[in-house]
């Protein structure tokens, strides 16, 4: 009886739990060279994008987005990076909100 209790005790908590996109390494910001890195190393180090626009003059935004709900709205992680290439590819800004526990706000 007891371990039918525990079961859906521990069934009713992971009902709550949900997930969207894939957690960012942070340590991957650190090698994000403006100029230099490219969508296509962009999108190794952070898997593909959620989303894709284009700025006013017609330059490539990628969009990549991670959120993490616990059991009754608890212990949420969000992160978000959009970088913006130039005409030949290479990330000419950046903007990294992660909302995690200690997480970081970048933008160049």
């Amino acid at each position: 009886m007891k371990g039918m209790i525990l079961a859906a005790a521990l069934a009713v908590l992971l009902v709550g739990c949900a997930s969207s996109g894939s957690k960012m390494d942070t340590a991957n910001l650190d090698r994000i060279e403006v100029g230099e890195t490219t969508q296509q190393e962009m999108i190794e180090m952070f898997g593909q994008p959620l989303g894709q626009n284009y700025t006013e003059d017609g330059r490539l935004a990628l969009t990549w987005h991670y959120v993490h709900v616990g059991p009754f709205g608890t212990n949420m992680q969000q992160q978000n990076l959009v970088a913006q290439f130039d005409e030949d590819g290479k990330v000419e800004r950046y903007n990294m909100l992660d909302g995690s526990p200690n997480g970081t706000r970048l933008g160049y």
